[in-house]
């Protein structure tokens, strides 16, 4: 790579990216993860070919895995040195990771949700989340205040009808009692400014946290600050003011430790078995399943759950048209092949 090209490096990886995630170059942190700005599987290869072109070299498939954000891309393609975390080192951060700080407990005794009572949802644009959006507005009779990511693609809430109207579970009558609200899982406060959060903290009696980053081939270290961090904040929330019931959505990943026993009920702790899961998204949501433990024993009520394959509606048929194994039948009926 030219002197040149070094030098205008920054800013080309910038615009390679702002292409791929439809954002203006001037809205990307360097140092923050491109999976937090929407960067999915298929922008991820896109980008990668992109700068491929740029550098005129092949690059790893690993390459926005272990450089997860314009930064640090930056210094693997200039050939900076690069400060490799090893696998030991990144289970250490795991296990730092999964203790609640002190000061997150309960500022009083829970009370009982009541019908009437606005409640916030994480993840309500995703197959599942609207789906829980869904029935928190047909089972309770509040509002429904949905944490999303700011995008350039029109409001928060009007990406929540389109989300509700693509899974065929939309109603008109939903419209008036949800409140999205722009925030990051990721930074402090939820990125809110601190009215909104102040307000969200004395307002809701419950917390329904589903939103992930979910990639089967992210490292812990790429989706540890939307998916362990975010969930660490949204513990602080539901312990401010008010204590509110936390339910986590986490995943039966969890449950395929290779040290682990051979079977496990929801209710089981699986963190002692942390070491034996290989896969980042797994790790990621046993660490936040031993926060939510603690919040639990700290006396936050908390329930985890850990679905398994969430497939299409029965009465509709409706589906997550981008997850693996749609993906997968798409894929074999448009090539006409099928994996022997």
């Amino acid at each position: 790579m030219t002197e040149a090209m070094v030098e205008n490096l920054s800013e080309a990886l910038a615009q390679a990216a702002s292409g791929c995630l439809k954002l203006p170059a001037g809205e990307l942190d360097p140092q923050v993860p491109l999976s937090r700005y929407g960067l999915d599987s298929l922008a991820t290869v896109e980008l990668t070919t992109a700068i491929e072109r740029m550098v005129c070299r092949r690059l790893p498939e690993s390459l926005l895995i272990e450089h997860p954000d314009l930064e640090s891309l930056e210094r693997y393609l200039s050939g900076a040195p690069e400060t490799d975390i090893s696998p030991m080192s990144e289970f250490e951060q795991m296990q730092l990771d999964s203790v609640l700080p002190a000061e997150i407990r309960p500022e009083g005794d829970p009370k009982a949700q009541q019908a009437e009572e606005p409640v916030l949802l994480t993840g309500a644009t995703g197959f599942l989340g609207g789906y829980l959006l869904r029935a928190l507005l047909t089972k309770t009779r509040g509002s429904v205040y949905c944490l999303v990511r700011p995008a350039a693609d029109g409001d928060g809430r009007e990406r929540i009808r389109r989300a509700m109207e693509r899974y065929a579970i939309w109603d008109p009558g939903f419209a008036s009692r949800i409140k999205a609200i722009e925030g990051d899982l990721g930074a402090p406060l939820l990125g809110l400014d601190e009215d909104q959060y102040a307000a969200l903290c004395e307002n809701v009696a419950a917390v329904y946290h589903s939103a992930a980053l979910v990639n089967w081939v992210y490292s812990y270290r790429a989706l540890r600050d939307a998916n362990v961090m975010g969930t660490r904040e949204l513990i602080r929330l539901a312990c401010r003011r008010r204590p509110k019931a936390f339910h986590f959505v986490s995943t039966l990943g969890v449950c395929y430790s290779t040290i682990g026993p051979q079977e496990v009920s929801e209710e089981d702790d699986v963190f002692p078995y942390l070491r034996g899961l290989h896969l980042g998204y797994a790790q990621s949501k046993c660490v936040g399943e031993a926060l939510v433990r603690q919040a639990g024993e700290r006396g936050l009520p908390v329930n985890v759950f850990r679905p398994a394959l969430i497939t299409g509606d029965r009465a509709s048929g409706a589906s997550n048209s981008d997850d693996l194994l749609s993906r997968l039948i798409r894929g074999t009926v448009e090539m006409g092949e099928a994996p022997d």
